[in-house]
């Protein structure tokens, strides 16, 4: 812009010293004239000034105006002489357009000078919100907060106050919570709404997709009529718009929408999965969809793995494997194990089922299927062996042996069924070989022996189909 300037000031010198050569010529024949010698001074002053640079200040354009007037008198250029007039009037449009020009930077500065935002501060929050509230209106509002630090060459010229720095971080601050209230505040709220949104029609998707093909024809066709029927304000601009701004320059300060937006939804997340660990995945999802649709790359809020809703964590129950068999039931109908009695002062009684553990693999990966399957087995191998020490005991076997005999013997009486009066005999006269210090006899200790290696196989089998599970919902 300034080069275009000058070269529009040179050319118009140009020709303004064309129009003055015919009055020079004119003035250099006629020696005898009265006021020749002032006109033509005037003339090759106005001539120096338009070559001897292309700049014009006010005072040169002032000078030139007045060599002009030298120049141009009514002895030199009389008005009956219509092409002197012809070439005074041209000299006078050419001054006007230089003088316009000189002064171009000084009229543009006074025309666009918005420091009247400042005395009208209580129309800024509107102006903000009637800039963004149509398609790509936020592209202007960058000029719209520069236009706000033109207040503060005035503010610093105070003199009713000690330090006018003062009045200008007012404004400054004043100008940024405009900002928070109008754009930012909102822009967080909208894109946690859209994030949950998007969640949730994902979710819809899914279960969508798992009814029969019938009834999903009939769901999108009634989906389809009710968007017909319908009719609600335009949509409002998207979330790019806003957040793909540059940072914005408010004086001394930099409001950076984007990250501001980052912030928010990292703390939101993490607060509310903090409240409800079961919701965590929601949120997960939700980080995702932050970085695919609006480019926001969320950091990991460190929180410790696991979840109350999804129970005992898959690797806790690993670690601790004799403690789980030891205290939880399996149920092998409904797949899932029930806590046979809870810690002292506890409300609810635990249970694990394959959600659960599927839930656990997702957090963990499928990497921890095979540790957890051979720790079990290790588990199996010690029981076992406490299994076999029992059965090859001199006491037990003896009276295992000559039940077995009695059993062969008696058969076909029976009815291929043991008696319920010879095994609570037999119970007694296991029991008379001693009890624990809980008052349970060897064979009590057996039956829990069992009972655990049972729930040991059962929670293999679980984690087996969890793990399926996982690779279906994948």
């Amino acid at each position: 812009a300034h080069e275009c300037l000058s070269g529009a000031l040179r050319a118009l010198g140009r020709a303004l010293v064309a129009q003055l050569a015919p009055l020079k010529a004119r003035l250099e024949r006629r020696k005898g004239h009265a006021g020749r010698l002032d006109a033509l001074a005037a003339v090759e002053a106005a001539t120096a000034l338009c070559v001897a640079s292309d700049g014009y200040s006010e005072s040169r354009a002032g000078v030139l105006k007045l060599c002009l007037k030298v120049a141009f008198n009514d002895r030199t250029a009389p008005a009956d002489d219509s092409k002197l007039k012809a070439g005074r009037d041209r000299a006078d449009a050419l001054l006007r357009r230089i003088s316009l020009l000189t002064t171009l930077d000084a009229r543009i500065r006074e025309t666009c000078d918005c420091s009247t935002l400042y005395w009208n501060r209580e129309l800024l929050e509107p102006v903000i919100a009637a800039v963004i509230a149509p398609h790509g209106g936020a592209k202007r509002l960058p000029a719209l907060v520069l236009a706000t630090a033109d207040a503060a060459a005035t503010l610093r010229a105070a003199q009713h106050v000690d330090d006018a720095e003062v009045l200008v971080k007012g404004w400054e601050n004043f100008v940024c919570a405009a900002l928070d209230d109008q754009v930012v505040k909102p822009t967080c709220r909208r894109a946690e709404d859209e994030l949950r949104l998007r969640t949730h029609e994902l979710e819809q998707a899914r279960n969508v997709g798992a009814t029969k093909p019938e009834e999903r024809a009939k769901a999108e066709a009634e989906k389809a009529h009710v968007g017909k029927q319908a009719e609600g304000p335009p949509p409002p601009p998207p979330l790019s718009d806003v957040l793909d701004l540059d940072p914005l320059r408010v004086l001394s300060r930099r409001v950076h929408i984007k990250r501001r937006v980052q912030r928010y939804l990292e703390k939101v997340f993490y607060d509310l999965t903090v409240v409800a660990l079961h919701d965590w995945a929601t949120y997960a999802e939700m980080k995702s969809l932050a970085s695919m649709c609006y480019d926001i790359e969320l950091r990991d809020n460190r929180l410790p793995a696991g979840s109350l809703d999804v129970g005992l964590d898959v690797l806790r129950i690993m670690q601790n494997i004799d403690v789980f068999v030891a205290r939880f039931s399996y149920n092998l109908n409904q797949q899932n194990f029930v806590e046979r009695k809870p810690d002292r002062g506890s409300k609810n009684v635990r249970s694990i089922g394959i959600r659960s553990i599927a839930v656990s693999l997702k957090q963990h990966g499928l990497g921890v299927l095979n540790t957890t399957v051979n720790y079990t087995y290790q588990f199996l191998a010690q029981k076992f062996d406490v299994f076999n020490q029992f059965l090859y005991d001199d006491y037990v076997r003896s009276h295992l042996s000559r039940e077995r005999r009695w059993f062969k013997k008696h058969r076909e009486e029976c009815k291929a069924r043991y008696p319920f009066e010879r095994a609570q005999d037999f119970a007694k006269k296991i029991r008379k070989l001693g009890v624990g210090d809980d008052g349970r006899s060897f064979l009590d200790h057996f039956r829990a022996l069992l009972t655990e290696v049972g729930n040991a196989l059962g929670y293999v089998r679980m984690v087996r189909s969890a793990g399926a599970e996982f690779c279906a919902d994948a």
